[in-house]
C-alpha cells in the first residue's frame, strides 16, 4: 500500500444533487448493466454483486434525493509509465483503489450513519472481507452485513453517465497497459427527505 500511496499527487471531491426519480429513470438499467456484471469475477460470488437473491433487491421508491459523490483520484505522472504485463497493471490499478477505498469507505459509513433515512452505495467491490474470500460462495451469511454496500453499477445504474452528466467528470480507465491520468470513484446516498443533505465536511478535511 506503501506504493499506491506514493503513487497519488491528488484527490478532489465533486458532488451533486438530484431527483431521485429522475435519477432512476434517467440512469438506471438493470438488465443491460447485469449483462455486463456478468463478465466480472464477482459476479455471483459477492453478497454485494448480483444476481441478487430474493430479499435483497433494492426498492428506490421510498427515496426523493440523490447525492452523487466522486473522488477524482490523480496519479503522479512517473506512475503513469507503462507497466510490462496486464496483470501488473492490473495490480496496480487494484493497489490505488484499495488504499483509496481504505481511506474513504469508513468515513463515508459512518455519514451513513449521522444521515437520517439514508442508503450509501460504495464504489466498486465489496472489499471488507479482504484478505479472505466473500463467504457466499460457501452459501453462508455475509460476515459484516452492517458494512456490506453495493456499488451504483451492481444495481444496474450507468455510472459513466451520471458521472459525465451531474458532475462533468469523464470517468477513465486503464489503457495501452498505461494508468489513466485520474481515476474517479462515485459513490452516493439515496436520501428520503426531498430537500434533505449530506455533510461531507469530514471527507472535506480528509482531502484539505
Amino acid at each position: 500500500m506503501r506504493n499506491a500511496a506514493n503513487a497519488i499527487s491528488n484527490i478532489t471531491i465533486h458532488h451533486a444533487y438530484s431527483d431521485a426519480e429522475s435519477f432512476v429513470a434517467r440512469y438506471r438499467n438493470v438488465g443491460k448493466f447485469e449483462a455486463l456484471c456478468k463478465e466480472c469475477p464477482q459476479y455471483g460470488a459477492s453478497w454485494a454483486c448480483p444476481p441478487f437473491i430474493e430479499g435483497m433487491q433494492i426498492d428506490f421508491t421510498p427515496y426523493r434525493r440523490v447525492m452523487l459523490i466522486g473522488f477524482q483520484t490523480f496519479i503522479k505522472r512517473n506512475y503513469l509509465r507503462p507497466s510490462k504485463t496486464p496483470e501488473e497493471l492490473s495490480e496496480r490499478s487494484k493497489e490505488i483503489s484499495t488504499h483509496v477505498r481504505l481511506m474513504i469507505d469508513p468515513i463515508l459509513l459512518s455519514i451513513e450513519r449521522d444521515t437520517v433515512a439514508s442508503r450509501l452505495f460504495l464504489p466498486g467491490s465489496c472489499n471488507f472481507c479482504a484478505p479472505k474470500e466473500c463467504t457466499r460462495p460457501k452459501r453462508t451469511s455475509c460476515r459484516y452485513p452492517n458494512l456490506m454496500r453495493s456499488s451504483l453499477e451492481s444495481v444496474g445504474f450507468n455510472v459513466s453517465l451520471a458521472s459525465e452528466e451531474l458532475l462533468q467528470l469523464h470517468l477513465s480507465w486503464p489503457k495501452d497497459l498505461r494508468l489513466p491520468p485520474f481515476l474517479t470513484f462515485l459513490a452516493a446516498y439515496f436520501l428520503v427527505g426531498s430537500d434533505q443533505t449530506v455533510d461531507l465536511s469530514e471527507l472535506a478535511d480528509l482531502f484539505a
